[in-house]
């Protein structure tokens, strides 16, 4: 389904072992764009899924599925390693139980995030199981290092995380001990990577052109955060394309930006009495930085799958406010702390609720793009890939009604232009169709079906003449 078509089924690099070796040497491609993103390990992963499975699914989603389990378990030994069995339990427990990861687990293509995550968590608990770190650790850390930016660009949070786990874990006094280890194996996978990235894809970064500029994104930043923070704890609108706008006037920007003051005041509060929640509200952060807009990308601005890594540090902080908040009101009354406790449990059970809820969305391209119209509306996207959806039923009236309405909500927008191309040719419309076809390729010039495009509208052309055989 949706990008899983393009990832799995018809992407080149992927049909073979012998053809692997091409991840590491191209841009990834989707519905016949050359994206700006190398991710050779994660393409890797689907060509192993591809070797053992073939084409059934349920092979992709058993990997995503033990993938997740796999960052559960190795949260579980970094956190008990770092601050005890009873954090880790907790910790582990309420991040497994998010349902806002019904994406990157359900989602072929939201594989990624997890695989990064999978590599980073690895190289904080290999960097962190003994102390100091061995030289075997660090050469382990450099490969494990690499292995995440080879996942996905997300990696890069490792610059973050482990100098902040240094911070909150060991002494002062070893700080400067740690930040030269972590120079002796950061440094190198970088560069490594980064010169590997541009021999592959041809420069640092591929120019992009946001729907909104610098300044609007800065203006939406709180709203954001706000709604990354309630994905979290209040699950209640999980959505696969959600839709952002920069706020209309100042009261829309001073709104959130004030409730985020607050929070953000008092989780400060909160992390003088708890490292956990000063660590956990730093890790949330860190890793949602790559994908606050403040850098022009070319990503949704907003998914539920970017909090995969993110949603470790935000268990964290939860699983640090009983401790932050007992202080002395709570010292000889314990039914304080345990009524806290109470409340983490309620959240974690009320995420798994809504997982189950969540799950059937997913079951095919029909349910998820359906609900994705219900939420979104107003998404161009969201009605394209319904009107394609429709298209591979055969139900050409409604496919085109949806890529008409994504025409009119998004008149630059290529891709709804190629199919409504294919229905108008294949329901006589030749003059029509041909038009579809050029407005793709204006819009789309460098389309990998470019050749395809450019015969199917010298073919009409020709029964147009009546020149046809």
């Amino acid at each position: 389904m949706w990008d899983d078509r393009a990832l799995v089924l018809v992407n080149p690099m992927v049909q073979s072992l012998g053809q692997s070796l091409e991840a590491f040497q191209g841009k990834l491609r989707l519905f016949n764009t050359a994206l700006g993103y190398y991710r050779p390990l994660a393409l890797l992963s689907i060509v192993l899924d591809r070797t053992v499975w073939g084409e059934r699914a349920f092979g992709f989603h058993l990997t995503n599925l033990l993938l997740h389990l796999a960052c559960v378990v190795v949260l579980f030994l970094l956190l008990e390693r770092l601050f005890g069995r009873w954090t880790a339990f907790w910790t582990s427990g309420l991040f497994a139980a998010f349902a806002v990861h019904t994406e990157n687990v359900a989602f072929i293509s939201g594989r990624m995030d997890v695989l990064c995550t999978l590599f980073i968590l690895v190289c904080l608990l290999v960097y962190f199981r003994h102390s100091p770190p061995s030289p075997a650790s660090l050469i382990f850390c450099f490969l494990l290092t690499l292995c995440a930016l080879f996942s996905k660009e997300l990696g890069a949070v490792l610059l973050f995380l482990l100098p902040l786990s240094v911070l909150f874990h060991c002494s002062r006094e070893t700080w400067k001990g740690h930040f030269l280890r972590l120079s002796a194996f950061l440094i190198p996978a970088f560069v490594v990577y980064l010169l590997l990235r541009i021999q592959a894809i041809g420069a640092l970064a591929t120019p992009v052109h946001p729907p909104f500029g610098l300044a609007q994104r800065l203006l939406f930043l709180p709203e954001l955060l706000l709604r990354y923070l309630a994905l979290q704890v209040f699950p209640l609108n999980l959505n696969a394309m959600h839709r952002i706008y920069p706020p209309p006037n100042i009261p829309g920007f001073l709104i959130p930006f004030s409730v985020l003051i607050m929070v953000g005041f008092m989780l400060f509060l909160l992390s003088r009495r708890s490292h956990l929640v000063g660590l956990g509200t730093l890790w949330f952060l860190a890793a949602l930085l790559p994908v606050m807009n403040l850098l022009p990308m070319v990503v949704p601005m907003m998914a539920d799958r970017f909090l995969y890594l993110p949603s470790a540090g935000f268990a964290l902080l939860l699983t640090g406010i009983p401790e932050a908040l007992e202080g002395k009101k709570g010292k000889g009354n314990p039914s304080i702390k345990r009524d806290l406790w109470v409340v983490l449990l309620a959240i974690g059970l009320a995420n798994g609720v809504f997982t189950v809820l969540r799950n059937p969305v997913w079951k095919d391209e029909m349910s998820l793009f359906t609900r994705c119209v219900e939420q979104s509306p107003g998404a161009a996207l969201a009605r394209n890939n319904l009107g394609y959806a429709y298209y591979r039923e055969g139900d050409w009236q409604r496919a085109e009604q949806e890529y008409r309405q994504a025409i009119a909500l998004s008149p630059g927008f290529a891709d709804p232009h190629a199919t409504l191309g294919d229905i108008l040719s294949k329901t006589g419309r030749y003059a029509e169709a041909i038009q579809e076809y050029e407005t793709y390729l204006r819009y789309n010039p460098g389309a990998l079906n470019r050749d395809q495009a450019l015969e199917k509208i010298a073919r009409l052309k020709t029964l147009l003449s009546g020149d046809a055989p």
